[in-house]
C-alpha cells in the first residue's frame, strides 16, 4: 500500500528556496572571488549584492488571514480573542486566584480559552501591566511575553474566534480605553 505523504507547508517550502538562493549565491561569489577564505567575507558580499532583501509578503498578508501566525513579518504580532457575548477582543485573561503566582494565572488563562496551544512564557515577571477603567471598576491587566511553541488554538467554552493582530491592528480591535492604557506599553518590532 503506498505511504501518503503530507504536501509541505508554504513558508517551509519558501524558505528552503530562500536557502537554495543564498547557497548558489555563495558559491557563485567564491568562484568570482577565489581569494576570499573567510565565511563572514561571504556573508558580507552576499549581503552587498542584496540577496537578503526578499519581500517579506506572505500568503496570509494577501489573504489577509488574520488567525495565520505567518503575516506581517516585520512586526511583533499579538495573540487576541474573541468571547462570546462580548463586543470587543481582548488579551487572554482569567481572575487571579489566591496562592496563584501570576505566571500560573497566565497559565491557566491560556489553557482555559485556547487548549492544546503550547506556548513558552519568557518570565515569571510581566513584560508590562495597565490599569483600565471597566463598567466604573479600576481593572489591572499584566500582559506576558511568550512564543508559540506548537499546535493550532482550539477554542474553549467561551471562545468564538482568536487573531494575530500588531500594535497597530490592535485599535479596531480592542476596547478603545483598554488600547488607550495598552498602547504606549507595547512594541511594534
Amino acid at each position: 500500500m503506498p505511504r501518503l505523504v503530507p504536501a509541505e507547508p508554504e513558508w517551509k517550502k519558501e524558505k528552503h528556496e530562500f536557502q537554495e538562493k543564498i547557497q548558489n549565491q555563495k558559491l557563485k561569489i567564491l568562484k568570482l572571488q577565489p581569494n576570499i577564505t573567510f565565511v563572514d567575507q561571504v556573508e558580507q558580499a552576499v549581503q552587498a549584492q542584496g540577496v537578503y532583501d526578499r519581500p517579506r509578503l506572505t500568503k496570509a498578508d494577501k489573504e489577509n488571514n488574520i488567525r495565520s501566525l505567518f503575516r506581517k513579518m516585520e512586526n511583533r504580532l499579538y495573540f487576541i480573542l474573541k468571547k462570546k457575548n462580548e463586543e470587543h477582543w481582548q488579551f487572554p485573561h482569567l481572575q487571579h486566584q489566591t496562592g496563584e503566582t501570576l505566571r500560573q494565572t497566565v497559565e491557566r488563562a491560556n489553557q482555559s480559552h485556547v487548549p492544546n496551544f503550547g506556548v513558552y512564557i519568557l518570565s515569571n515577571a510581566p513584560d508590562v501591566h495597565c490599569d483600565f477603567l471597566e463598567n466604573g471598576h479600576t481593572r489591572r491587566l499584566f500582559l506576558y511575553r511568550s512564543y508559540h511553541l506548537k499546535g493550532k488554538p482550539t477554542l474553549g467554552e467561551d471562545t468564538v474566534d482568536y487573531a494575530w493582530v500588531t500594535k497597530s491592528e490592535l485599535k479596531g480591535y480592542l476596547n478603545p480605553v483598554l488600547y488607550g492604557s495598552v498602547k504606549d506599553l507595547l512594541l511594534d518590532h
